[in-house]
């Protein structure tokens, strides 16, 4: 428990810190690098991936009434519709602001 813990906050420092680099990548430098949206794609798949069974195998130390509050959220699969719409938001940003630049 204590391990899986300390992986969501590992993996949550990676989310953020790949979303971060995306950021600066896409308002910053203006140029994306394949390799850096595949790390960013897998960084989100495996963040709601390792959040889903830690609040499923209740490994956060979370307070009953929250641990409630998203197990319930889990068990309707409102996660994935959340990983589904970030995933989605990106590619929309990116297709918005590139366009047909993609793929010259």
């Amino acid at each position: 428990r204590r391990f899986m813990a300390a992986a969501q906050v590992g993996y949550t420092l990676g989310l953020l810190y790949a979303l971060y680099l995306f950021s600066m990548s896409f308002f910053v430098i203006q140029a994306l690098c394949p390799w850096c949206l595949l790390v960013t794609l897998t960084t989100i798949l495996v963040w709601f991936a390792i959040t889903r069974y830690n609040i499923r195998e209740k490994n956060l130390y979370l307070p009953k009434s929250l641990q409630s509050k998203l197990t319930s959220f889990v068990k309707r699969d409102y996660d994935k519709l959340a990983m589904f719409s970030l995933i989605i938001f990106l590619i929309l940003a990116i297709v918005v602001k590139y366009g047909d630049g993609i793929f010259v």
